[in-house]
């Protein structure tokens, strides 16, 4: 009888278990979010707000609480869009956009064969020669730079800040760079059209352009998605991640975005749940934001109009890419001063739990959602996972890359922190 007992025992432990960290349930959301249907959750074929209609849907499912009887609030903004033309040559082969190349998102529409002007290494390593070059040159041309030969890092970023001032008058710039490009969202529109290739891509001697872009700006009206659970207390915990992606370019190549971050929002709903089955005397909220990729658009705005009191928040916790953990987190605010008993807390927990993570502490940054809750003195931090390869900002950004190692513990790192909170 006391055997029988003990099995019991253990068997309702580990089925509470599985039900407090259902894998099951973020890996669906993850594979929808990052399907062809969404395409990319951006500004193309309605990809964010196709995604903002399911998610909406998920939050009732779940049985979140919405704010003023509306999980969403709406706001708009513009973007440059690519629902055309996306083509390039060079010397007559044909790249392949995302994984080979990428044109800079504030491109406009632009149609011709270019003559290119490749800058020999002797003139780009050294800047009075390189800004010396005559204009007369290159007008017209697209300049090729190969960056990747560069090993001093500032002096690279002072050559894209003169290339962002097209310091040649030039009509382009293509540049050849050690890893494969990454795209991202824009809302302006440049003079000069900026290309990055993958140096393993990029041919020796390419003498000739031919270039067919078609883009437009695009008013998107979309939304924050927001619901809660009640506490008894106004004391409040918020989960936060951003549920937009990069989109699409022309009619079939997309970033899916399953890492970033379809494994946030993931995380965020799998949380949730966790929380309505094991109710808190906190109020826990689930924030999940639109336009990050652009700006963080969607948490400054919500900033701005906050559905509660900012001052009721006692912590936020923004999650951002972790749907990878086979070399632990990284905690962006926990190495300022301000954040060190943040940190210590994070570091018992996973000492404690035996969750063997292993914790890294960055310092203040503004690279994703919390920070617009930073600026208006919320206390709050930003998780992101490490390992694997996460095919940042790329089409190879699919759910069968989110491993989501670790997922159990640092699910358990997070939900223990809030209840110790």
């Amino acid at each position: 009888m006391k055997r029988i007992l003990i099995a019991i025992c253990v068997f309702f432990c580990f089925q509470s278990l599985l039900q407090a960290q259902d894998t099951n349930y973020v890996r669906k959301i993850v594979t929808t979010l990052s399907s062809e249907k969404y395409f990319g959750r951006g500004y193309t074929k309605q990809g964010v707000q196709l995604a903002a209609d399911f998610l909406e849907q998920e939050m009732k499912s779940i049985g979140l609480t919405p704010f003023n009887d509306k999980y969403r609030q709406d706001l708009s903004y513009v973007v440059n869009v690519f629902p055309g033309a996306y083509n390039l040559k060079l010397d007559d082969k044909t790249y392949q956009p995302g994984t080979e190349y990428i044109i800079s998102p504030d491109c406009g529409s632009i149609k011709g064969n270019f003559e290119i002007y490749e800058i020999p290494l002797r003139i780009l390593n050294d800047s009075a020669k390189l800004c010396k070059i005559n204009p007369k040159k290159v007008k017209d041309k697209f300049v090729v730079l190969h960056l990747h030969e560069i090993s001093n890092r500032k002096y690279r970023n002072f050559i894209r800040t003169k290339i962002s001032d097209n310091f040649l008058k030039a009509r382009g710039y293509i540049l050849v760079q050690e890893v494969y490009p990454i795209w991202s969202i824009s809302a302006s529109e440049s003079d000069a059209v900026v290309i990055r290739f993958d140096k393993s891509h990029f041919p020796e001697s390419a003498k000739t352009l031919e270039l067919h872009v078609e883009s437009k700006k695009e008013y998107v009206e979309t939304g924050n998605l927001i619901g809660y659970i009640p506490g008894k207390t106004e004391k409040t915990i918020v989960f936060s991640a951003h549920y937009d992606h990069l989109g699409g370019i022309g009619d079939s190549i997309f970033f899916p975005g399953a890492q970033d971050n379809a494994s946030g929002v993931a995380t965020c709903l799998d949380i949730a749940k966790y929380y309505i089955k094991n109710p808190t005397d906190y109020r826990i909220v689930i924030m999940l934001f639109t336009g990050e990729e652009a700006g963080l658009l969607g948490s400054i705005y919500y900033n701005m109009n906050p559905l509660f009191p900012l001052s009721e928040i006692d912590f936020l916790i923004n999650l951002d890419m972790v749907g990878t953990g086979d070399e632990g987190i990284t905690i962006v605010n926990a190495k300022d001063s301000t954040y060190q008993d943040v940190f210590t807390m994070f570091k018992e927990i996973n000492s404690q739990d035996s969750l063997q993570l292993n914790l890294r502490a960055r310092g203040i940054s503004a690279n994703s959602d919390h920070h617009p809750f930073n600026e208006q003195a919320v206390r709050g931090i930003f998780i992101y996972s490490r390992g694997g390869n996460t095919f940042y900002h790329n089409p190879q950004d699919i759910q069968q890359s989110v491993s989501l190692a670790a997922y159990h513990e640092i699910f358990k790192l997070i939900t223990n922190f809030s209840d110790q909170l």
